[in-house]
């Protein structure tokens, strides 16, 4: 994948990111959305519902050229290329390793598991949750 491509972020209207990842495919780039699924109680049945992880944020790999720009503004719901001000960067690739690992190969992580005892509960399988903690902190200092 050496073609001259980097990641960027894109900030985009919540509870859009999936929509806006499909999207983004369609106008032929690679996109990514980390996302886990978290139990949940409907109509008094436990099942699960996939969420987003990093709320408002998709990862898109494309050249950064002025062409890809606006294709990409042009998608419904990408409300700004980050850091915005009509200046965008790419993620650093070092942080953007980060995200590879959080998005799970495209695949939601599983629900955490854990064990009560004696009052106090353990945590058995913790699934993506200490590397979302480092993701936000790297988009509070991309520039949100």
């Amino acid at each position: 994948m050496n073609d001259g491509a980097k990641w960027y972020v894109l900030q985009v209207a919540t509870q859009k990111e999936l929509e806006c990842k499909r999207r983004i495919k369609d106008a032929g780039f690679m996109s990514i959305v980390p996302t886990r699924n978290m139990p949940e109680l409907r109509n008094g049945r436990w099942g699960e519902r996939e969420i987003v992880m990093l709320p408002g944020y998709v990862f898109v790999r494309c050249l950064g050229t002025v062409e890809h720009y606006y294709r990409l503004s042009g998608i419904p719901d990408i409300i700004r290329i980050l850091p915005g001000n009509g200046a965008y960067r790419p993620v650093p690739e070092d942080q953007m390793r980060w995200v590879m690992e959080l998005s799970n190969g495209g695949e939601p992580w599983g629900v955490s598991t854990g064990t009560d005892s004696d009052g106090r509960l353990k945590i058995l399988s913790e699934q993506g949750e200490s590397r979302r903690g480092r993701l936000i902190l790297m988009l509070f200092k991309y520039g949100k």
